[in-house]
């Protein structure tokens, strides 16, 4: 006899036939028997071999509940899996009870808790002697039930083992980048024979390491090209490259219709439990804080190429969890870095442009600053609060500097003792202009100058007296032949005082 169905829903009941003489089964026959509800009182009347088994389960009940009410972690708030039916309440998702799990385990939606387990395997796989993860990749249907804050935050061995109760050792296995990339797609559901199952997207928890973009959130979509980009580590994967990945038994062999872990290398069994690991992290990084971001941001068409000082424009969705206590993004802020450059979240430079977000979705559109060098770059898109990060390649075509009509001059003068440097750029032109100054006490950009306009600020020093020196102001005029020049002028110093 055997588990069958979902969460002990059924007994298998299973009959063979064995041929006495070869030991060969010659038939079979298998039926699931729903679980009991009937009460063990009248079990124990009716069956009296069932009083035996209850000797031995109440005792091992009971000290379970003892070994289970150990602390063994603590979360700040709660973790979870993702929610339907819920909504943004004051910013944040509530679910839509009555009871606190109401709602849970949508597993065609990405979540805070399935992201945090997937660190822990990394983590915990990271050391060379336990498989050298560079990533954590685990399934949703493997997540049953949530780190709940509750009244003092204490998540006991019960509550932790009832998030991962399966018992899976955890593997690492090597997959190449290309592979990596087939992993995501196979998110988009397929049976062996072809077919969609009743699920069509199984949507898989990530290492915060791992963020990637997708040309659909439907679920529906035909399995293929979905995935736009994946980076890892910060850097975009190199489909040659080979990472290690750290996930469960179940997943490594090919469970889930991922099966292109079957064709990874060098498969390898730490030894450890899930529970026993999982536990472990809790114990050991705690208190536990949920984080928001999110892996996958859906992306619309990627931008391509655009010259410089033209404007770029990408749309997104996709950006909000519905795991419990998600914000609910306000904006979204864009960097456009060089391709061999990351964007450092705490020091990202002057952005190139917000925008709002409303019920996930945002168009973002930034104009490529008129003296970026061509070349490779990438966008990234940040939203708040959550911190989603996406990163989009945008190519820079170089705008050809062929004269702009811009009348630069910068003078120094005292002001309550202290120097002043007024720099101001006349438009000559008969079309409006973008500007941009460059002085050694600051920079700034001007959108859409108009003729006989002028671009002018009054830059502090913070000083009593500055030498000689010079500014360069640099002047764009857009449309289909764009043009761009850059003009420097000297100033004289100046004493105030």
């Amino acid at each position: 006899m055997v588990q069958t169905g979902s969460y002990g829903e059924f007994v298998g009941h299973i009959t063979l036939t064995v041929d006495t003489g070869t030991g060969e089964v010659v038939d079979h026959a298998a039926v699931n028997v729903p679980r009991t509800s009937t009460p063990w009182e009248e079990l124990v009347e009716t069956y009296p071999r069932v009083q035996a088994v209850k000797d031995v389960l109440d005792p091992a009940l009971a000290e379970a509940e003892v070994i289970g009410a150990q602390p063994v972690g603590e979360v700040t708030a709660d973790i979870t899996t993702a929610f339907t039916g819920g909504s943004y309440v004051d910013g944040e998702y509530v679910g839509p009870g009555p009871l606190p799990t109401t709602g849970r385990d949508d597993r065609a939606s990405e979540s805070a808790l399935g992201n945090l387990v997937a660190s822990s395997l990394r983590d915990t796989l990271a050391d060379p002697a336990r498989g050298g993860a560079d990533l954590g990749v685990v399934n949703p249907g493997g997540l049953r039930n949530e780190l709940l804050v509750g009244e003092d935050g204490v998540i006991t061995y019960a509550e932790a083992n009832a998030v991962l109760p399966f018992v899976n050792n955890l593997w690492t296995v090597t997959l190449t980048g290309a592979q990596v990339v087939e992993l995501l797609e196979q998110q988009w559901q397929t049976n062996p024979d072809g077919t969609r199952p009743s699920r069509p997207y199984l949507a898989l928890g990530l290492s915060d390491n791992v963020s990637w973009t997708a040309a659909t959130a439907d679920p529906n979509a035909e399995p293929g090209d979905n995935v736009l980009s994946v980076t890892i580590d910060g850097e975009p994967v190199d489909p040659d490259a080979e990472y290690r990945v750290a996930t469960f038994s179940f997943l490594a062999t090919g469970g889930d219709n991922f099966r292109v872990f079957t064709e990874g290398t060098d498969p390898r069994d730490s030894g450890l439990v899930d529970r026993e690991a999982w536990i472990a992290y809790l114990q050991e990084n705690s208190p536990l804080s949920p984080s928001f971001a999110r892996s996958r941001v859906v992306v619309g068409d990627l931008p391509g190429a655009v010259a410089a000082g033209e404007d770029v424009s990408v749309e997104l969705s996709g950006l909000d969890l519905t795991s419990l206590g998600a914000p609910q993004n306000t904006e979204v802020t864009g960097y456009l870095v060089p391709r061999d450059e990351e964007l450092d979240p705490e020091d990202p430079g002057e952005a190139v442009a917000t925008a709002p977000v409303v019920d996930g979705a945002a168009t973002l559109t930034a104009t490529v600053p008129a003296d970026a060098a061509e070349g490779a770059y990438d966008l990234w898109v940040v939203a708040s609060p959550s911190g989603t990060t996406a990163r989009v390649p945008v190519t820079v075509e170089a705008a050809v500097p062929s004269g702009v009509d811009l009348r630069v001059t910068a003078q120094a003068r005292c002001l309550a003792g202290n120097v002043y440097l007024a720099v101001r750029a006349t438009n000559g032109e008969d079309v409006a202009i973008d500007v941009r100054h460059y002085t050694p006490f600051g920079e700034k950009r001007f959108a859409a100058v108009q003729p006989g306009a002028s671009a002018y600020t009054a830059y502090a020093t913070r000083r009593s007296s500055i030498e000689d020196g010079s500014v360069t102001v640099a002047g764009y005029v857009p449309g289909q032949t764009p043009r761009y020049e850059q003009h420097k002028v000297s100033f004289e110093g100046i004493t105030c005082g």
